[in-house]
């Protein structure tokens, strides 16, 4: 019957079956979303994205976006990607991107990351350089130092190679550090150290150093600049540092012969100071001028000689050379 094409009771006609036809083909590439970094170490970094069909992964980094290295095809298809970014260096900035490919070759590309690793732990402490030590007198002196990178100030100190004593801890880190000694005895010769510790903790210590406090009195000559063409000034001090008033008789000036050319003594000590005693803690200070300039060789030869009586009328003298032409 069937080949007469005759249908047997009860069977209807149909149209040709689509069973039997091809698939369409996958072109749609997968959707990367969620990039993320964990785990940062100094030498690695965890990649992690999702994609919205199951995808092969890998990254490609390097320092810039010509990404000169990659890591192999995953050979899981999953829509959670993880991989390992290892062999970086600390410190450092390494540009991403992650790629993914599902399994009818469909290839998607992110735009380019970031990520930083952990540096290195600071382990080196700083380097101190440029120790140094200025205005001494009888009872105080400063310290400075330079170190190669911010660190906090401290400095021992004493009369001995085992100092005894310390200021307190300067906190604030800086490379540029001064730390000014106060209650030194005059004349006396100091040891000292200085310390540096960086925000890590590291901390070093300089050499030993020395220096020795004034007297209890101390002067200063110092030579100004020439007032128009004609004119020299000389400016001096003396400070007395005791615990006694002291007395001073006169003030000699001596040139670069060591020979005495100008004389400030008796009744004009009086009319400068209104008498010729300074208490303690106090100086006595004046100024001398010159019709003609002095050479400069020759002003830093000059001299000041003080002749003093102590509390008990004993005479004394302080001497002192120009410091500041």
């Amino acid at each position: 019957l069937f080949a007469l094409g005759i249908l047997p009771q009860g069977v209807l006609p149909t149209t040709p079956s689509s069973a039997g036809s091809v698939p369409t083909s996958d072109s749609t590439p997968p959707v990367i979303t969620a990039i993320s970094v964990s785990y940062i170490t100094e030498t690695s970094a965890i990649i992690t994205w999702i994609t919205d069909e199951p995808a092969i992964s890998q990254v490609e980094y390097g320092t810039t976006t010509f990404y000169v290295s990659k890591t192999d095809w995953g050979s899981d298809l999953v829509t959670s990607h993880w991989v390992n970014l290892c062999g970086l260096e600390p410190n450092m900035t390494c540009h991403f991107r992650v790629k993914s490919k599902d399994s009818s070759g469909n290839e998607t590309i992110s735009e380019d990351k970031i990520v930083t690793t952990l540096a290195l732990p600071d382990t080196v402490p700083p380097v101190i350089s440029a120790v140094n030590v200025s205005n001494i007198t009888g009872s105080a002196a400063i310290i400075t130092w330079i170190t190669d990178e911010p660190a906090t100030s401290q400095v021992e100190y004493g009369t001995s190679i085992s100092y005894g004593l310390s200021t307190a801890l300067e906190e604030t880190l800086t490379t540029n550090h001064s730390i000014t000694l106060t209650g030194l005895e005059f004349e006396n010769t100091y040891h000292f150290k200085v310390s540096s510790a960086d925000e890590a903790g590291n901390k070093t210590s300089s050499n030993d150093y020395t220096f020795t406090s004034q007297g209890a009195f101390s002067t200063l000559l110092y030579s100004a600049i020439t007032i128009g063409a004609h004119v020299h000034q000389l400016n001096y001090s003396l400070y007395n540092g005791s615990v006694h008033t002291i007395t001073v008789t006169k003030v000699e000036f001596l040139d670069e012969h060591a020979e005495a050319v100008h004389t400030i003594a008796g009744s004009d000590l009086a009319e400068l100071w209104g008498s010729g005693q300074a208490n303690p803690s106090q100086s006595l200070c004046g100024s001398l001028s010159f019709g003609i300039p002095p050479l400069e060789t020759e002003v830093k030869k000059w001299q000041i000689k003080w002749y003093c009586l102590d509390a008990e009328g004993t005479p004394f003298n302080v001497t002192g050379q120009c410091t500041t032409p």
